[in-house]
């Protein structure tokens, strides 16, 4: 008997300390909160904002507990004039001594007494001294609210009222996709612009709005479809209630552009980033001068260039060891006008190769052909090109130039005459065009000739 006597009080023991823990714990979990103005807070923007807390059970020397969002206002007891000073009062009795406490981003009211259904109303940046919200977007911000009707150790209440913070108003136009390179036979990957507030944050345009394109080069047009749906435009637009808009970028000269978005009939920053646009593949061989004339026995120079489709210059992975062909005279080292070669070589790396030619016969009709062509097997195979040279004469050279006289003598009657040929010569033996001939008589007369036309 004695031991079920034991036993018994044992097990009333545990039910009153159990029955005192689930009553302390209703107590913990009570009340109830609401925050106003209930609407969503612009990033970074400033206010005043009020917590209501309702009590579910009565007070006795309790507490309720707010605690501020991170990345808002600290709030603050000490100036009514500064941000994010706070206030408190009740339908209840607020404790006389210190009825607010704050420890970092926690308000706590201190609550003497409190009836069920009562009240306590927590401003948070009062009117004259307003508070700001974080600057970055979320959804659900909680503003923690905790409660403890018998004492000093709150526990958070089962749901704390809560705000959404949207972007602030647009002010700037900002690059989303990476500094573009792409080659000039071709179109960049997608660019993206986007709309966001003064705190980076993604901000949708009310109204469709129309961004102008513009670039650096002269030779760059921009799409808002790419490839074959490509449609040349210096506009694209952003659908209301986006953020968003994309667009393709093409050109034919190869640099590094700035590409400028503009916002139409706003006031926004304007967004810029620079691409890149290399040349296309080596495709084929271009020379320069295509047609030249040249002095008989003088060196021309011809630089020989590897260039993509559009004839920009394009460097090739490999050697490029081009054949030099020529319908007279020869191609010399240009560095050494006593080596002949008749190769020439664009190193890896490298878009041209410079190369002289010499020849001494005149020709003034179509000129010398010269020929380049890419016929060493080494990839890729650039298409081959030609020039034509023409030879005009050198200096008269007297030591080869001739005079031929018709017949030796002549009758003395102011009729009769002998006729004279001079034939100018340069040291090649070429003719000499255009040149004057001073003829001189015995008796020193000297006559000058102009040539025919």
């Amino acid at each position: 008997m004695p031991e079920k006597r034991v036993l018994k009080g044992l097990l009333l023991a545990v039910c009153l300390l159990a029955g005192i823990f689930f009553s302390t714990a209703a107590h913990a979990q009570s009340g109830l909160a609401f925050i106003s103005p209930l609407t969503d807070v612009p990033a970074g923007s400033t206010g005043t904002w009020t917590v209501t807390y309702q009590a579910t059970a009565n007070f006795s020397s309790g507490v309720v507990r707010l605690t501020i969002p991170a990345n808002w206002t600290t709030p603050q007891r000490d100036f009514p004039t500064d941000a994010g000073y706070v206030t408190a009062m009740s339908d209840g009795t607020l404790n006389v001594t210190t009825p607010i406490s704050i420890v970092g981003s926690s308000i706590t009211i201190n609550v003497d007494t409190l009836t069920a259904g009562e009240t306590v109303t927590i401003i948070y940046g009062a009117p004259t001294g307003a508070a700001d919200a974080q600057i970055l977007t979320q959804a659900d911000v909680e503003f923690t609210v905790g409660s403890n009707p018998l004492g000093s150790s709150p526990s958070d209440i089962a749901s704390s009222p809560t705000l959404n913070v949207i972007a602030a108003p647009v002010s700037k136009l900002v690059f989303t996709t990476t500094e573009r390179t792409f080659q000039a036979d071709g179109e960049s990957p997608v660019m993206r612009v986007q709309a966001q507030d003064e705190f980076d944050n993604p901000s949708a345009v009310v109204s469709a709005q129309d961004v102008s394109l513009s670039s650096t080069s002269g030779s760059g047009t921009f799409s808002h479809l790419p490839a074959g749906s490509w449609s040349a435009t210096t506009t694209v637009s952003i659908s209301a209630g986006e953020d968003t808009v994309s667009f393709y970028y093409r050109d034919t000269s190869p640099g590094t552009y700035d590409i400028t978005t503009s916002p139409d009939g706003q006031t926004w920053t304007d967004a810029q980033q620079q691409v890149n646009v290399d040349p296309g593949d080596a495709v084929s061989l271009v020379i320069s001068p295509e047609d030249t004339t040249i002095t008989a026995g003088e060196f021309g120079r011809y630089i020989l260039h590897s260039v993509d489709a559009l004839g920009n210059p394009s460097a090739s992975a490999a050697d490029q060891t081009i054949s030099l062909y020529k319908g007279g005279g020869d191609f010399y080292d240009k560095d050494n006008h006593g080596t002949i070669v008749t190769q020439l070589v664009i190193p890896a790396g490298s878009t041209s190769a410079e190369v002289d030619f010499m020849n001494d016969i005149k020709d003034l009709g179509v000129g010398t052909p010269l020929a380049f062509l890419d016929n060493d097997g080494v990839a890729p195979l650039l298409e081959s090109t030609t020039a034509y040279a023409k030879i005009d004469h050198a200096a008269a050279d007297s030591s080869v130039s001739s005079i031929e006289v018709d017949k030796v003598t002549a009758t003395a009657d102011d009729i009769d005459q002998i006729g004279i040929t001079a034939t100018i010569r340069d040291q090649f033996g070429n003719t000499v065009d255009g040149a004057d001939v001073l003829f001189e008589d015995v008796l020193g007369t000297v006559n000058t000739i102009e040539p025919p036309g």
